[in-house]
């Protein structure tokens, strides 16, 4: 319902916008890939107090609680969730910056189509196979043989999948920038630093990759 009594509903926001802001009904910032990031670090938390950090050959199988497992799925599927917002993020930024090259514009298209395709795929496997179903519960639940016989070898794919594709698209979004930076008509030494921002972005992005908690 868009019109009310001849208003124009489209037009009016939720709650009036504080002094001095403006309401965006077009392009508004969006605090989704914060609560992502919050969520994910609460989570890891979480597991690291139940592990202590640990390798998994150093811990005991009496630590593999219906707790931890269902904690490490469920930081598995928040990390996929995130980790794609936040790519996802980058592209239509750069689509916004980059927007007058039809190249570019194609380019961040198929980053941001590709990127969701991939971590949808790998969520819609880990739900499928990684989840008890009613017949595991009187086994065990999620630490069910049943349930580890069918998550196990999926769960293994997911894992070197998102992380192989996953490192690709880290390559893709910071090698977009680089290649229209210095197809800008300014200074060697502006272009040069520009691209170190995000070669300082990739070094972060493949330290980030080391971190394994489940």
């Amino acid at each position: 319902m868009e019109n009310f009594n001849g208003l124009d509903l489209s037009k009016i926001p939720v709650v009036a916008p504080p002094p001095g802001q403006v309401s965006n009904f077009v392009d508004p910032p969006s605090q989704s890939v914060l609560v992502g990031i919050v969520a994910y670090v609460a989570l890891c938390l979480s597991a690291i107090e139940l592990s202590g950090g640990r390798h998994l050959w150093d811990i005991p199988l009496a630590k593999l609680t219906p707790t931890y497992v269902r904690l490490c799925n469920i930081l598995a599927n928040v990390y996929m969730v995130t980790a794609m917002l936040i790519k996802i993020a980058l592209l239509i930024q750069y689509r916004r910056i980059f927007h007058p090259s039809p190249v570019a514009n194609l380019l961040l298209w198929f980053g941001i189509v590709s990127t969701a395709l991939i971590y949808i795929i790998c969520m819609c496997i880990l739900l499928a196979y990684c989840v008890p179903r009613p017949e595991d519960y009187p086994l065990g639940g999620w630490v069910s043989l049943s349930y580890s016989n069918r998550c196990r070898m999926p769960s293994a794919y997911v894992v070197l999948l998102s992380g192989i594709l996953g490192t690709v698209i880290d390559i893709y979004v910071l090698t977009i920038p680089l290649a229209f930076l210095w197809g800008l008509k300014t200074t060697v030494k502006r272009k040069a630093g520009l691209s170190a921002i995000f070669l300082a972005g990739s070094a972060y992005v493949s330290r980030t990759r080391s971190l394994k908690i489940c």
